[in-house]
């Protein structure tokens, strides 16, 4: 039902740290994570990644720097 009153909705489950802060930067979805629990629960230390993308989410500006392209630029996401 969330999908149809969102922006740009996003369904995914399990996505790498890589594939979200790429996809945020590049349509700002609205995220909608299945299973959420995983990157909060026991299994936390294995997706610290993408923990900590979620967490920085809610501050405006907040980027998320990596090394990319045959260059090897720094780039922000």
């Amino acid at each position: 039902m969330l999908e149809q009153i969102v922006a740009r909705p996003w369904c995914v489950i399990s996505p790498t740290e890589a594939v979200l802060f790429r996809k945020i930067a590049a349509d700002r979805p609205t995220l909608m994570l299945d299973e959420i629990e995983a990157a909060f629960g026991p299994l936390a230390p294995a997706h610290e990644g993408v923990r900590a993308v979620l967490n920085a989410g809610n501050r405006k500006g907040t980027t998320v720097p990596r090394v990319s392209g045959e260059s090897m630029e720094l780039q922000d996401f």
